[in-house]
């Protein structure tokens, strides 16, 4: 891929070349090796210059131990750190993720669990987001205050983490007219 200038910016697949060439924003500048030209001016323009990491060739092996198969990406910075990361670093950005095969990904995972377990002791922090409980009637319709001095059945108790609660909110905006009453 190059910039509008003509500078080498990476290397990518044939999906985000065809990606590109769809969208009509970069122009096919030649077939072998596949090469597009961007035609708008890129966000990160002024970081990337210069920058040999981008433009450089990448095998597709583990780079622990250099196994050409059977290879996962991994995340060097777990998720559960880089939410909490300004924007900019947040950027989707190849030098976070790695690929490494079945069993280095295993012992990888084994030592970030490790250090993310003393960093939770060491600076007092939770390693997942705190529970949340509430309590809701089963049809919905009562308010809770009320729901103890009326007939209806019993507020049921639930259990959740936040990520559990986006999810569940997601599915009712997307879905909810097809969701069963009860599920609702």
């Amino acid at each position: 891929m190059l910039s509008r200038e003509g500078e080498l910016l990476c290397h990518c697949d044939m999906r985000k070349i065809e990606w590109y060439l769809g969208k009509g924003i970069a122009t096919l500048e030649s077939d072998n090796p596949p090469t597009i030209r961007l035609l708008f001016e890129h966000k990160n323009a002024d970081e990337l210059a210069g920058s040999a990491f981008y433009s450089q060739s990448k095998a597709n092996r583990c780079v622990v131990c250099g196994e050409c198969r059977h290879w996962l990406r991994y995340r060097v910075v777990p998720s559960c750190y880089r939410r909490f990361f300004p924007a900019h670093l947040k950027s989707h950005r190849s030098h976070d993720i790695v690929l490494l095969c079945v069993e280095c990904h295993i012992e990888a995972h084994k030592s970030a669990e490790a250090v993310k377990r003393s960093l939770a002791a060491e600076f007092d922090v939770p390693l997942l987001p705190p529970k949340m409980n509430i309590l809701t009637s089963r049809t919905g319709d009562e308010q809770l205050a009320g729901a103890a001095e009326s007939s209806a059945p019993a507020p049921k108790a639930y259990t959740f983490t936040p990520g559990t609660a986006r999810r569940a909110a997601l599915a009712l905006q997307k879905a909810s007219s097809s969701m069963p009453e009860e599920r609702v």
